[in-house]
């Protein structure tokens, strides 16, 4: 017997709309929900700077996942109250056991290209 995933696509929207941010990779945009790391994870990937990173959540049907979007890659994030993008450097990316979202872990990234 599957199971119904339609809930939980629907509790993902839900998150979206609550926490809404906007995503860019390379040219495609798209909506997700960003989050704070826990203060051990994020002194990990930054060190004392613990607002440097941060957890996006979206769905898989956001946009086509392409084998450039794997770690160290660069990903765009522009946050409600902001009118710019500020880079991030992805960490990880794991597809959720519904296989509705994708979680990637980002950290702060200041590469100049």
């Amino acid at each position: 017997m599957a199971i119904d995933t339609s809930y939980f696509a629907s509790d993902l929207a839900a998150m979206i709309a609550d926490l809404p941010c906007v995503a860019q990779f390379g040219a495609t945009s798209f909506n997700c929900a960003a989050s704070n790391l826990e203060e051990s994870e994020a002194l990990l990937l930054t060190g004392n700077d613990s607002g440097a990173a941060i957890r996006i959540v979206f769905p898989v049907t956001a946009f086509t996942v392409t084998s450039a979007f794997k770690p160290q890659a660069r990903l765009s994030l522009k946050f409600p109250v902001l009118t710019t993008f500020t880079n991030y450097e992805i960490v990880t990316i794991a597809k959720s056991p519904d296989a509705i979202g994708y979680e990637v872990v980002l950290k702060a990234d200041n590469r100049r290209t």
